[in-house]
């Protein structure tokens, strides 16, 4: 797995990443919500690097020993954590929460592995759901 400095653009992009692969697949609703949202200059990226962020992890997962990404529910627990510690900006860290609320409801439905994501990012950066905005309960109650 490729690193990234702590709190930069692209390890806030690479959350956002494993928050449109989680369930194992990108949909055209996931890929229009960073659209819509302006995902990368909320980021600080253009659209281009965040496009190569998300292809970037993709090429890591797929290099990993689970050579066939089937989505965020079997992604080791240490990797997740590891993922997770490279933004520890209070600020930086309700932004990214926030966007990746709106890609894994982008669909109209949460799957296990998205879930696995929202409630592990709020659980170890200790935010509660009602700092995220729209009503994130759909991923609360999968989890």
């Amino acid at each position: 797995m490729r690193s990234y400095p702590r709190n930069s653009p692209e390890a806030a992009a690479r959350i956002v990443a494993l928050a449109l692969l989680a369930d194992g697949h990108l949909c055209d609703r996931e890929m229009s919500v960073l659209n819509r949202w302006d995902v990368a200059s909320q980021l600080g990226l253009t659209p281009i690097r965040l496009q190569h962020v998300v292809r970037e992890f993709c090429e890591d997962m797929q290099q990993s020993e689970r050579l066939h990404w089937s989505g965020a529910e079997a992604l080791e627990d240490g990797v997740l954590q590891g993922l997770l510690a490279d933004v520890s900006d209070p600020t930086l860290r309700l932004v990214v929460l926030r966007l990746c609320a709106q890609i894994v409801e982008a669909d109209g439905r949460v799957t296990e592995g998205e879930s696995r994501v929202m409630a592990v990012a709020c659980a170890h950066w200790g935010v509660l759901r009602e700092a995220l905005a729209p009503e994130p309960e759909t991923w609360l109650r999968a989890a």
